[in-house]
């Protein structure tokens, strides 16, 4: 999906894509589905030959196997990279195999032969930005499940409530375990998830309150069946200041109670108090400096 974006104009991709069968100058946007940053394309001008078959079984059981990725090179070969499963939710795997920067959309395989999930970003934010800056460096990945290939093919009536429960899912098992600077960058993704939830489902008008900041005065129902997501959007945005949880109901009592737990306090709350840190560490260079240079003065004055 953030190749359609960067490289896509309304529904139409104005690039080569070549292979040892298709050569193919324009692809069609199909269908697109952001908050797991996948698009289905097609060719305008040849039909690609049949592709991966879909099982009624993705094996979601996968937890820490083995699986094999599938991906080219510059010379358009297609190599395998073997790895292993390191983390498992409901919406991704974190896989071992470590790639290079352009190595998003490949699939990825169970032992079986089944297509289980497809490389979206790397582990860590930190992991990616180095990737784009450094041609060659390698690093530990994501990928989303297969099922929403599936999913988005068909049209699944519940995608929607599916996401949903799989983003809580994911912020429950992975994002609210972190700690310090780890918890911060995760934590930024997964509100980038949400608001990508958001662009995906405009229809479901309790979500688009995400974009307007604290969200109490602006619902008029907290049981809403979405209320529990944007509950973590907001705590992990905002903090759990002002937060009423006479009001709240188990889920969402639940992620409240859990959040006060930690020492995060939301990305407002580290910005701020990384920017007094870096006050206070400037203060005490210059203070030092200061001190520094009046005790050389000194010394000079007295001959020393």
């Amino acid at each position: 999906m953030h190749f359609v974006k960067d490289h896509c104009s309304e529904d139409t991709c104005d690039l080569e894509f070549r292979s040892q069968k298709v050569n193919c100058s324009k692809l069609k946007i199909i269908k697109k589905l952001a908050t797991v940053d996948l698009a289905i394309l097609r060719c305008r001008e040849k039909k690609f030959p049949q592709g991966f078959k879909f099982e009624k079984d993705f094996n979601l059981g996968l937890k820490k196997g083995k699986v094999t990725i599938y991906l080219t090179d510059s010379n358009l070969n297609v190599i395998q990279k073997k790895g292993k499963i390191k983390w498992n939710s409901r919406l991704m795997y974190v896989i071992s195999t470590r790639l290079t920067f352009g190595s998003s959309g490949s699939p990825v395989f169970d032992e079986n032969g089944k297509l289980v999930g497809v490389v979206v970003r790397a582990e860590t934010p930190q992991q990616g930005l180095l990737g784009k800056i450094f041609p060659g460096y390698k690093f530990s990945i994501k990928a989303v499940k297969s099922k929403y290939i599936k999913s988005i093919m068909k049209g699944n009536p519940r995608m929607p409530e599916m996401i949903k429960n799989d983003l809580l899912n994911h912020y429950r098992a992975y994002i609210r375990n972190k700690t310090k600077f780890d918890r911060f960058l995760e934590s930024l993704e997964f509100t980038k998830l949400v608001n990508s939830f958001a662009y995906d489902f405009p229809q479901t008008s309790d979500v688009l309150t995400v974009r307007e900041g604290p969200f109490w005065q602006k619902i008029p129902k907290v049981n809403s069946r979405f209320f529990p997501l944007i509950m973590a959007y907001h705590l992990e945005k905002y903090g759990s200041f002002d937060v009423n949880p006479n009001v709240l109901d188990s889920n969402s009592l639940e992620l409240l109670k859990t959040f006060n737990s930690t020492r995060y306090f939301g990305q407002q709350a580290f910005f701020l108090g990384s920017f007094i840190l870096g006050l206070l560490i400037l203060f005490l260079t210059v203070f030092v400096a200061v001190v520094s240079s009046f005790a050389s003065l000194q010394k000079i004055r007295n001959g020393g």
